[in-house]
């Protein structure tokens, strides 16, 4: 495993845990609406998003999710448009993409 793969999923799970620690205990019942936004269609993103939607799962949480990449034609604009209550992001071209725009 290469350094900057470790500190790659290192940032994903802290930001995994700040999410889902967010999220208040009364949200259990409510439908939150998630976007994940992923930089490129990679494994170790896949794992993350699996880790992300257990985790959910375990705290009741009742989401919906919708997969986009970060190359998906008119993002923002269906981001803007379907306005999710969270936005998770995979990858630096991701968070940058979306952090600029909304």
């Amino acid at each position: 495993m290469k350094t900057y793969s470790l500190g790659i999923r290192m940032a994903n799970v802290l930001l995994l845990l700040a999410v889902i620690l967010a999220i208040p205990v009364t949200t259990a019942y409510a439908q939150v609406t998630i976007a994940i936004v992923k930089s490129k269609n990679i494994s170790a993103y896949n794992v993350a998003i699996a880790g992300f939607t257990d985790a959910l799962k375990t705290r009741k949480v009742n989401a919906s999710y919708e997969e986009y990449l970060v190359t998906t034609k008119n993002l923002l604009g269906m981001l803007k448009t379907k306005k999710p209550d969270i936005i998770y992001t995979l990858g630096t071209a991701a968070a940058t993409t979306v952090s600029q725009s909304i």
